[in-house]
């Protein structure tokens, strides 16, 4: 009994700083960025004068390819604004963030095969739903980071407004319930889910500004889809 009370108490401990966590995340967000562009073939027998026409044939590999690299970086960027009020770390938050940066390493997979599947009829509402449930998942599996961190306070900056926590969180639960409906209307319309997931993409791309601590900190970030 004392030893599983030992390994419960050590699983919740909290250690003094999150840095080994954002240092592996930027390492997988660098990586997943840059697999994004393989999506991109070169076309291998090109006709006098027709490359020009190879190239625009392959815009859905272009179209996914800036959706996914402009959202792959707003969960970065997201990231790296969360965690300047997560102060510290445990296992299971830690945990929490290997699942979330999971969804993000398959995304260069969802990618290619949304591109290379969006303009067969008989695959792709499939190929969408994979492509979108990707987002969903990094969405969900984002706002899990937060909230466990936020619950209680529980590895956040002692000093931070409540007001501002409940705001954040407000926003995550926010972004990931669009990317729900995203991914629910991909059986009805992909068009629409798509549409949805291109919108998301440009609305959180731009700043909001709300207070951190009380006329203190001003928010750079403020994205929620996440």
């Amino acid at each position: 009994m004392a030893l599983t009370n030992s390994r419960s108490h050590n699983t919740e401990e909290a250690y003094p700083d999150t840095g080994r966590i954002e240092a592996f995340s930027d390492g997988v967000f660098a990586v997943a960025v840059t697999l994004l562009v393989f999506n991109i073939k070169l076309p291998e027998q090109v006709a006098a004068g027709q490359l020009g026409r190879m190239l625009l044939s392959q815009w859905p590999s272009f179209a996914a390819y800036v959706v996914s690299f402009i959202t792959v970086g707003i969960f970065w960027a997201n990231h790296h604004y969360m965690f300047h009020y997560i102060e510290r770390s445990n296992h299971l938050l830690g945990m929490i963030n290997v699942l979330f940066l999971m969804c993000i390493s398959f995304l260069p997979f969802s990618t290619s095969l949304m591109a290379s599947f969006i303009r067969n009829p008989n695959e792709q509402r499939t190929a969408v739903l994979i492509y979108v449930g990707t987002f969903l998942a990094c969405a969900l599996l984002f706002g899990a980071v937060w909230l466990y961190a936020a619950q209680g306070r529980r590895l956040l900056d002692k000093n931070l407004d409540p007001v501002f926590i409940r705001r954040l969180s407000m926003k995550y639960r926010a972004g990931s319930f669009s990317y729900l409906v995203a991914f629910a209307l991909a059986f009805w319309s992909i068009t629409l889910s798509l549409a949805i997931v291109v919108a998301l993409a440009i609305v959180f791309f731009f700043p909001t500004g709300h207070s951190a601590h009380p006329q203190t900190i001003s928010d750079p970030g403020g994205f929620v889809a996440k």
